[in-house]
């Protein structure tokens, strides 16, 4: 009866998940992977990786059930590279950036949502 109040005069909070990033490991590449993952907790975020080698639509499902907005894709190439492919999974668009430029996207993301932007 509450909730129905609530939802009636539109005053039920939005409420976002505590993850804001979804890591994708791809391949047998763990460790490393591991080792990406502990430096963005390191820096801030609160991150939730999926180490099953579940298939990676299976994955990106996952987060978007949860509500997760970005994706991060790990996998040996970006390893090398140093460039990781970060998934917007409310826009679709995918982007390739440095591990520095990733924190600093998914930290202004969600300053902005702290704000109720």
């Amino acid at each position: 009866m509450l909730r129905h109040f609530l939802e009636v005069h539109d005053l039920l909070p939005t409420l976002h998940p505590a993850t804001q990033l979804y890591v994708v490991v791809i391949g047998d590449i763990l460790p490393a992977a591991q080792r990406m993952i502990a430096a963005l907790r390191k820096a801030g975020l609160n991150v939730a990786a999926d180490i099953t080698g579940r298939k990676i639509g299976s994955q990106i499902q996952t987060a978007e059930k949860k509500g997760i907005h970005y994706v991060l894709f790990i996998g040996e190439q970006e390893l090398t590279s140093e460039q990781f492919v970060l998934k917007n999974l409310h826009t679709g668009v995918e982007e390739k950036h440095g591990l520095s430029r990733i924190i600093s996207i998914v930290n202004d993301y969600r300053h902005s949502d702290d704000d109720g932007v």
